[in-house]
Order: structure tokens, then C-alpha cells, then sequence
């Protein structure tokens, strides 16, 4: 076995419970997040799969082969069938044949499969079969998993029977498998595992009252096995399907796990019941679900060995109603609870081996090293309604975590977090999460939210952020689409909680608190009598409860403000607070490293081409008919940060150049440096120093002159074009929302586009369709050349760098100087492009209006 340095990755085949052993502090806490594991919507579309659009299926180029025999009764009725199919799928090597008969109440049919790998050997079998007669029948099925030498690795088996109103089902599955070789730091690992599962279940139905219950058990071995070799791999594998008993010990053996090396055991039971009821136009019913599951992972880490043990479990009760099928009513609660803790074991102390014995053959604890320790509590209440299709869903989380560490230290994380979704038939969807986390250690306890807001209207969304944030909402425009899904994380100070509490307990708040259904709150604050740990519990609480409105609440009553940081999903414009920090870090290390000269150039290029790209964000958030639900109040926090984010960058590149400037001065003397006019010598030998700078100018001073002008050529058309853009963005929102929006806009009769267009017919088109397409289309090709422009300015900037060092090598530089040239062409070309084509269409917008002036009322800028 060799010596390696990864863990164990999450795309493991081990169903383990247990978390990968690590020998860092222990993780936070990962409590539900709202937006994925609790999202409204997906309960909805369960709820409601009509309404969901299908996901539609792609061919897999499969060819059927179907036959069918009836036979008729004198007046055509069928009076039995016999049918058949065979499919082969070339592509995918497989191929599957069924049959069935039918004669009066009777049914049963029948099916075989076969999977075949890329060399022909097979890879899975199965088959399945049911009959059924008057309502009474039954069905089963199983499979068999084959490795590549044909050894069993893997059976599989269900079944299922009924007879008037009851069923029972039952299912079966065994196997052990290993995952493909991977190279990881020149060592080849392999995962493996052995899985058991069993699951059972009933139910019955008698007049208007129904049942049903189910359970289910699941058992894992397994762990990740490391080699010096490929090939050595590939032997293990082989070995691993044999299942030769001594070989699967050896496994079992911690003495022999190599570094990096891991095993572990898992297991988990599940139980449900439920229960119905009907009593004429209204139903009924409640269930409950319980879940457990255990597991434990050893891992060798060098000369330790360290040992994860994780437990959970869950309660989930529920309670659903109807009334004629059009108002539907649930609501429900779960409990969720998980404990950990690692212990880490010396590889060559007598005692911990001993301990660690103990531990894989009682499951009991006796010594090693206790690393952390870590208890946590969920809870979720939840609730629904629908009426005719449309659908509103909340779930409100709470939770605790602690995590006590070797030294004595605790880091005590509480959560508040309320998840709410709307859906409306023609008008579209709406989902909304706000998370409060406390985070308590022995600095004290820090506060931060994130918000999360997915919405088909961007009114709404803008809404969400606004209230969330402490922000004013201006409103999107009437036909403005979401952007998508999008997330704010912001942070409190404790000092700015402490004021919201007090305000709480200084009994003037339960009226407005009563306002967003949380007047609650006072008596609980009070009842805390001061304690810290109860505030939090109730903070978190009253997030939970009161989601977005409440967080408004709280922004109307703290002082100062709060920073936030939007992103949205899939777009770069927004950096998000990991973003930020990262380029507040690399600011941080530059200016630390102003006065080194082998940096210099370094630091100029990039700090100059980071300027470029704050200053592209800063043109593309002050255009406001971009991302138009994106609150007021974030839109000018992350305009600031690009601001000074970008002067700041400048000042770095122009320090940095003028280093850089220097140390190419000393390259032609040493005894040279840089002043404010221009270059001065100290010491005897001048005129050798001169001589040199006389040569560097005469050989490289007209080219340098014509980069001057192409610089300055740049910048000026880089201005006309952002003159242009405004333009044409003035004249877009005039003729989109006239008079600042709201109102019926011109185009949409002047340049209506009938139905019958796309069948050529042209009649009913308004009076300057040609000439508003050809607008639109200048516009996007300028948008698109503008965007290109940038990217190109944000290259020149970088190529600082190696443009200052040609300057200091005359024998060289041609080829650099060139490049720089021609970027700079290249860029100008862009912008000029990009001024051309907005002007243009601003023209064609100003001609319609001209155009038009007795129709409609034109602002006055127009002619």
C-alpha cells in the first residue's frame, strides 16, 4: 500500500452516515438550508404534478419490435389479448423482451432485461412478472449485478400482493462494489463497500377510512484502500469480488490501514405510519415518520489514527385536509437531532491501540485523545394552503448546534431561518428564504444573514431584498423580467442587536411587532430575564416567524448601517462578501509590498487591469434598466465598493509604475533614480549613465510616442463611445416607457408586429417595424462590441507590465512594444465600433419620434 495524502471523496459509493475523519477543528453547523432541502416549491410540485412541466425525455436510439393478438366477440368486443414486445439498444448495449395475455378479469405478464458492457460481458440481468384477477394479485422482479469476470456482486428482489382494499410489499438488496482507480498525488485509490438494505410495507382501505405503514433498514461497510500503482489497483479490485473470507479480514485490520487510508460501518432504520379519512366532501388524514442512522469512520493519518462517530435521527409528523378537491390545507412539524465526536488515537502508544480495539469490537470509547464534541437541534414547523391552483407554502426553522473543543473552548451556533413560496396560475412563482446565524465563542458572538430570493417578478424580488436589507424600494418597470435567483449576505454587530433588544424590552415595541404577527416576542425577551443565550433563542426564533418583515422591523430600530453583499446566480458582475474580501486581501498585500521592485511591474499590470474591470461593473450598475430588482440600497453599496475598490487600484498601479520605472532606470545605471523631473545621477561617472539613457531614447523614442498616441487616440474613443451609449440609452427608455416608464409606450402600436408576420403577411404591421428592428439590432451589436472593448482595455492594462520592462531593453523590446500596439488599435477599433452603432440607432430612434411628434408627446430633448 502506498503512502497517501487525500481523503476520501464525496462522490464515495459507501452509504456511510458517518463523516469523513478529518484532524481539523470540527465543521459548523450545516443546518437545512430553505432554498434547497425545505423549498416550498418542490413540495408544491409534488403536491401538484399537473402543473409541473414534465422534463421531457431525449431518444436513446432504441429499436421495438411490438405484436399484439385479440380476440373479438360477435359485436366486436375484446374478449382476450396477447401481446409482446423486444427493444435492443445498440448504443447502450442493452435489450429487454416482455409479454403479456388478458381474458375477462384476469391479467398477467412478464418481462427479462439483459445489460451487456462495451467488451459484450454482462453487466446486469433481471426480470419480473405479475398477475392479477378480480383485484386480487400480486407482482415481483429481481436483478443480478455482474462484475467483469462474471462474479456475483449484487442481487436485488421486490414484491408486492393485494386483495380487496389491503396490500403488502416487501424488497431485498445486497452487493459490494469498488470504484474505478483514481490518481490523487501519485497515489492510486480505490473506494469499496458492502451494502445490505431490507423495507417493508402495508396498507388497507375499508369504506371512508384508510392506513398504511412501512419500514426499512439499511446496513454499510466500508472505506478507501490506497496503492503505489494502477495495476496494483486493478489486482485489488479483482480480489475485492472474489470475496475470499481472509481477504475481506485483512479489511477489517486497522494495524494494517496505510496513510490516508479509511473503513467504516453505518446503518440506519426508518418506520413510517399514516392514516385517512373521508366524510362527504372533506378528507382528512395525518402521518408520522421516524429515522435513525449511526456511523463511524476510521482514517490512519500518519502516526495517528483518527475516529469520526456521528449519530442522527428525525420525527416528522403531518396533517393534511381538503375540501370538494379545491381547498387543500397541511401543516406539520420535524424534529431533527445529530451527535458527533472525534478521538484521535497514537499509532504507537500501547494504550491508545487498546482503546481503539475496544471501540471496533464494543463500540465503546475508552481512551485516546478527545478532539471535539458536538451536539445539535432542528426544528421546522410548516404549513400550506391551495385554492384553485394556486399555492402558498412557509417553513420556519430553529436550530442549536455546540461544538466543545480539546481546549476547553465552545463555539455555540443558533439559527433562525423562514422559508416561504407562493404560486399563482398565469402569474408566475415566488420563493423567499431569510436565515439569521449566531455564531458565540469566547470573542463574543458575531450576526449575519442571508437572504435568498428566486421570483417571476422582479417587483417582488426587489421587494424582498429591500425589506431584508434595511433598503427603499423604487420599483421595477411593468414589463421587467427577474433577473434569477438571487442572494445577499449581510452582517450585524452585536452593539446593533443590543439596541434591537432593547428596544424590544423597553415596552414600546408590541404594537409594531404585532403588525408582522410577532408580538410574542416581548414576553419572550422579558422572560430571558437578560440571559444571552435565551435572547439568541429568541431572535432566531422571531426570524423564523417572521422572515423578511421581521428583518425590516429590525432595520427600522438599529443605527448605522449594514453591509451587504448581493450575488446573482450564474452572473460576474457581483463579487459577493468571499469575493470582496479576497480583493481587500490582495489590496492589503500590494501596498504592503509597494516599495519592492521586483514586484513592481507585477503589481501595476494587474492592479491597473482590476481598476478596468471595477469601473466596467460601475458604467453596468448605473444603467438602472439593468437587473431591475435589484434593491436601491444594494445597488449603491456595490457601486461604492467598485468606486473605491477601482481609485484604489489606481493609486497601487501608479506607485507601482513609478517603482517600476525607477528600477528600469537602474538597470542602464545603477547609480541613476527617478525624481519628479525626470532622471538625475549621483556619483563621478555621468556622462557613461547619460550616454546610455541618450541611446534607450534615440532607439526606442518614436515608438514609444506613437504607444502615447495610441493611448490617448484609446481613451478618446473610449469616451465617445460611453457619450454615444448614453444617448442611446435615453432614447431606449423614452420609446420603452415613455415619460419615465408606466405608460403605454409608442412602439407598441407605431411598430406593432402582427401575428400574421411570421407567415409572411406584413399588412397589419404597424408604421416602423423595419425601422425599429433596425434599431434593436444596432443596439445589441453595440452593447456586444462595448463588452468586447472592455475586455480588450482590461488586457492592455496587464500588458503594463511588460511594456515598461521593453522600455529598459532596447535589444528586445520590438516585439512587446508591437503587441501593446496592437492591442491598443484593437481596443480603439472596438470603441469606436461600439459609438458608431449606438448613434446610429439613437438616430433611428430620434427620427421615429420626429416622425411622430403630432401622435405622441415627445420629450423636448428630442427634435
Amino acid at each position: 500500500m502506498g503512502n497517501a495524502r487525500a481523503v476520501r471523496t464525496s462522490t464515495s459509493t459507501s452509504t456511510t452516515t458517518a463523516p469523513a475523519p478529518t484532524n481539523e477543528p470540527a465543521k459548523r453547523a450545516s443546518f437545512a438550508d430553505g432554498m434547497d432541502a425545505n423549498s416550498p416549491q418542490s413540495a408544491y410540485a409534488d403536491a401538484n404534478p399537473s402543473t409541473t412541466p414534465a422534463q421531457l425525455s431525449k431518444s436513446k436510439g432504441d429499436l421495438t419490435i411490438k405484436g399484439a393478438k385479440k380476440k373479438e366477440d360477435s359485436l366486436g368486443n375484446v374478449e382476450a389479448k396477447t401481446s409482446g414486445a423486444t427493444t435492443v439498444n445498440a448504443k447502450e448495449k442493452k435489450a429487454s423482451v416482455s409479454a403479456g395475455h388478458s381474458a375477462g378479469g384476469t391479467s398477467g405478464s412478464g418481462g427479462a432485461s439483459v445489460d451487456l458492457r462495451d467488451d459484450g460481458s454482462i453487466e446486469s440481468l433481471g426480470a419480473n412478472g405479475s398477475y392479477t384477477k378480480g383485484g386480487t394479485g400480486g407482482g415481483g422482479g429481481g436483478s443480478v449485478n455482474v462484475d467483469e469476470q462474471g462474479r456475483v456482486q449484487g442481487l436485488a428482489a421486490n414484491g408486492k400482493a393485494q386483495s380487496k382494499g389491503g396490500s403488502i410489499s416487501g424488497s431485498l438488496s445486497m452487493g459490494r462494489k469498488t470504484s474505478a482507480p483514481r490518481e490523487v498525488d501519485g497515489v492510486w485509490e480505490v473506494d469499496w463497500d458492502y451494502d445490505a438494505s431490507v423495507g417493508a410495507a402495508g396498507g388497507a382501505t375499508k369504506a371512508a377510512f384508510g392506513g398504511s405503514a412501512g419500514g426499512s433498514a439499511s446496513a454499510n461497510r466500508g472505506g478507501t484502500q490506497c496503492f503505489g500503482s494502477e495495476a496494483e489497483a486493478v489486482t485489488f479490485r479483482a480480489a475485492f469480488s472474489e470475496a475470499d473470507d481472509a481477504f475481506i479480514a485483512s479489511l477489517t485490520k486497522v494495524n494494517e490501514l496505510g496513510d490516508g487510508e479509511s473503513m467504516g460501518s453505518s446503518s440506519e432504520m426508518s418506520g413510517s405510519i399514516s392514516l385517512s379519512a373521508k366524510a362527504g366532501q372533506f378528507t382528512g388524514g395525518a402521518g408520522v415518520k421516524a429515522t435513525s442512522g449511526s456511523g463511524w469512520t476510521v482514517k490512519r493519518q500518519g502516526e495517528y489514527y483518527m475516529l469520526v462517530v456521528k449519530r442522527d435521527s428525525s420525527l416528522k409528523t403531518t396533517f393534511s385536509g381538503s375540501v370538494m378537491g379545491m381547498l387543500k390545507l397541511s401543516m406539520g412539524d420535524t424534529n431533527r437531532r445529530a451527535d458527533a465526536f472525534g478521538v484521535r488515537f497514537r499509532a504507537n502508544d500501547r494504550k491508545h491501540n487498546a482503546a481503539l480495539s475496544t471501540w471496533l469490537s464494543q463500540g465503546v470509547v475508552s481512551g485516546g485523545d478527545l478532539m471535539w464534541m458536538e451536539t445539535g437541534k432542528e426544528h421546522d414547523d410548516s404549513a400550506g394552503l391551495g385554492v384553485l391552483g394556486m399555492r402558498f407554502e412557509f417553513v420556519g426553522t430553529t436550530g442549536k448546534k455546540v461544538v466543545r473543543y480539546a481546549d476547553g473552548s465552545t463555539v455555540e451556533t443558533q439559527v433562525g431561518q423562514s422559508n416561504t413560496g407562493v404560486s399563482v396560475p398565469l402569474l408566475g412563482k415566488h420563493d423567499e428564504s431569510n436565515r439569521l446565524t449566531a455564531e458565540t465563542d469566547a470573542d463574543g458572538t458575531t450576526y449575519a444573514l442571508s437572504t435568498r430570493v428566486k421570483s417571476d417578478s422582479a417587483t417582488a424580488a426587489q421587494q424582498a431584498m429591500a425589506q431584508a436589507t434595511g433598503g427603499t424600494t423604487w420599483g421595477a418597470w411593468g414589463d421587467a423580467e427577474s433577473s434569477g435567483q438571487w442572494s445577499v449576505t449581510s452582517d450585524f454587530s452585536e452593539k446593533q442587536i443590543a439596541e434591537f433588544v432593547a428596544w424590544v424590552t423597553g415596552g414600546a415595541a408590541r404594537d409594531r411587532l404585532a403588525m408582522v404577527g410577532s408580538a410574542w416576542l416581548v414576553d419572550r425577551m422579558a422572560g430571558a430575564k437578560g440571559n444571552p443565550d435565551a435572547l439568541r433563542g429568541a431572535l432566531a426564533e422571531f426570524v423564523a416567524d417572521a422572515g423578511g418583515k421581521g428583518l425590516a422591523v429590525i432595520h427600522e430600530v438599529i443605527s448605522g448601517d449594514v453591509a451587504s453583499f448581493p450575488e446573482l446566480s450564474g452572473d460576474k458582475t457581483f463579487l459577493g462578501k468571499d469575493g470582496w474580501s479576497t480583493l481587500e486581501a490582495r489590496a492589503d498585500e500590494w501596498e504592503s509590498s509597494a516599495d519592492d521592485a521586483s514586484l513592481a511591474g507585477q503589481i501595476a499590470a494587474e492592479a491597473a487591469g482590476i481598476a478596468v474591470e471595477c469601473d466596467a461593473r460601475v458604467g453596468i450598475l448605473g444603467d438602472r434598466t439593468n437587473y431591475q430588482d435589484l434593491s436601491s440600497n444594494l445597488r449603491s453599496q456595490e457601486m461604492d465598493r467598485n468606486y473605491s475598490m477601482k481609485f484604489r487600484m489606481l493609486k497601487l498601479a501608479k506607485d507601482a509604475k513609478a517603482v517600476a520605472r525607477e528600477a528600469i532606470v537602474s538597470k542602464i545605471d545603477d547609480r541613476a533614480q527617478v525624481s519628479g523631473d525626470g532622471v538625475i545621477y549621483r556619483g563621478e561617472k555621468k556622462g557613461a549613465a547619460k550616454e546610455a539613457t541618450a541611446n534607450v531614447d534615440t532607439e526606442l523614442g518614436m515608438l514609444r510616442a506613437e504607444v502615447e498616441d495610441l493611448y490617448a487616440g484609446m481613451e478618446a474613443d473610449k469616451t465617445a463611445a460611453l457619450s454615444a451609449k448614453r444617448e442611446y440609452d435615453r432614447s431606449v427608455h423614452e420609446h420603452t416607457h415613455h415619460q419615465g416608464g408606466r405608460q403605454v409606450a409608442p412602439k407598441d402600436y407605431f411598430g406593432h408586429v402582427s401575428g400574421a408576420s411570421s407567415w409572411g403577411v406584413t399588412w397589419f404591421d404597424g408604421s416602423y417595424v423595419a425601422q425599429y428592428k433596425a434599431a434593436e439590432s444596432d443596439g445589441t451589436f453595440a452593447t456586444s462590441e462595448l463588452a468586447k472593448a472592455q475586455a480588450s482595455l482590461a488586457v492592455v492594462a496587464r500588458d503594463e507590465a511588460d511594456y515598461l520592462d521593453a522600455l529598459a531593453n532596447p535589444s528586445s523590446a520590438m516585439p512587446t512594444i508591437k503587441n501593446t500596439m496592437t492591442n491598443l488599435r484593437k481596443t480603439s477599433a472596438l470603441f469606436q465600433s461600439a459609438g458608431s452603432s449606438f448613434s446610429r440607432a439613437d438616430r433611428t430612434y430620434r427620427s421615429i419620434a420626429k416622425d411622430t411628434r403630432g401622435e405622441f408627446r415627445w420629450p423636448s430633448y428630442y427634435p
